[in-house]
């Protein structure tokens, strides 16, 4: 059993760009906004890394503007080190939880 069939089994919603997306788009607009629109509606994200795609990186972008929390999956991720790196932002904000920066006072 993968990933995304663990969280259905689980009774979780699953948007799986790959499988849920048309990707035939000449420009990649159009599956950019599908993508935009399921974040927004989703309670969080789980971000995956195949070091092939390069929509991770506007997913990602997405859920930040968004403040939506985010789960890494781990296997994607190389383990955290000390350090500036995209890797060790991507734990630290799921350690954070929600950004809050839209509710901050």
């Amino acid at each position: 059993m993968n990933y995304s069939q663990y969280l259905e089994s689980a009774g979780h919603e699953v948007h799986l760009p790959f499988r849920d997306v048309e990707q035939e788009d000449p420009t990649g607009f159009r599956i950019c906004r599908e993508h935009a629109m399921k974040i927004y509606e989703a309670d969080e994200v789980h971000i995956a890394y195949d070091g092939k795609s390069e929509g991770w990186l506007f997913d990602l972008g997405m859920a930040f503007v968004l403040d939506k929390v985010i789960k890494p999956i781990k296997r994607y991720f190389p383990d955290e080190n000390k350090g500036k790196s995209y890797s060790n932002m991507v734990w630290e904000w799921s350690r954070l939880g929600l950004l809050s920066f839209r509710h901050s006072e």
